[in-house]
């Protein structure tokens, strides 16, 4: 089984390329899960291709990523990742507020398109494995989420498994730029994207999608 980073801190910055990624590698059937990242900080921050990594390579299911945070910031093509590139299902990413309070996550000012980069939240299999779930919010903590800039999270499947899921769960989900994909390009069924919210706005070209192509199945 994968090791444990495990981050405890006021505020917590990455940026400027900083790594924090756990690997797991394992041919063997049975092999372990990945590793877990947890950080827990009023705010995090990854900026300048910062990436955070839970990654899996083998039979092992992948890692899990767990975000306790009133606010998440992921700039300038940063990543927060989970992957899976072996027969292991794509591990997980969870965020959400320590404490019954509001959830605010930040992307980009400046669209990819004119800046270069993408920051991305992505739960990511590419051989035969299921999709990832990436949960934000919780029916525990269900305060206002507030999703906005130009960045992307993304359940991505590209092999045979079925697509990664996305859970919204919070009192009101306000989402303004940013897109949220269920995405899958291989031959399993797609993934969902399911939202329970008093109140669910999308604005100035947010975007919930799911998508499927190659020899894929329909979304579910």
């Amino acid at each position: 089984k994968g090791g444990t980073i495990t981050v405890k801190a006021g505020s917590l910055s990455l940026d400027q390329g900083a790594k924090l990624n756990t690997m797991t590698s394992s041919a063997a059937e049975g092999a372990g899960a990945g590793g877990v990242i947890s950080l827990k900080a009023n705010t995090i921050s990854l900026d300048t291709k910062a990436i955070t990594t839970a990654a899996t390579e083998g039979a092992g299911i992948g890692g899990t990523i767990q975000v306790s945070t009133d606010t998440l910031n992921i700039k300038g093509g940063s990543q927060l990742s989970t992957a899976a590139t072996g027969a292991g299902n794509a591990g997980n990413i969870q965020i959400n507020t320590a404490v019954s309070r509001d959830l605010t996550i930040g992307f980009d000012a400046v669209k990819p398109q004119d800046s270069g980069q993408i920051s991305l939240i992505n739960a990511k299999t590419t051989a035969g494995g299921a999709g990832g779930l990436i949960s934000v919010g919780s029916s525990a903590n269900a305060k206002a989420i507030t999703i906005g800039g130009y960045g992307s999270m993304t359940a991505e499947t590209k092999g045979t498994g079925q697509g990664g899921d996305i859970n919204l769960n919070g009192s009101m989900i306000q989402m303004s730029q940013a897109t949220t994909t269920a995405q899958t390009s291989g031959s399993g069924k797609g993934g969902t994207i399911t939202v329970k919210a008093g109140s669910l706005s999308l604005d100035q070209g947010a975007k919930l999608n799911t998508m499927t192509s190659s020899a894929a199945e329909g979304a579910g």
